[in-house]
């Protein structure tokens, strides 16, 4: 469980990038 919310973190890092690198 506590695996997953780690892994969901990542994931929101990396979309969060990514949308910035688009946007920017």
């Amino acid at each position: 469980m506590i695996y997953g919310i780690i892994l969901h973190g990542i994931l929101s890092d990396v979309l969060f990038h990514k949308t910035r690198m688009v946007a920017g």
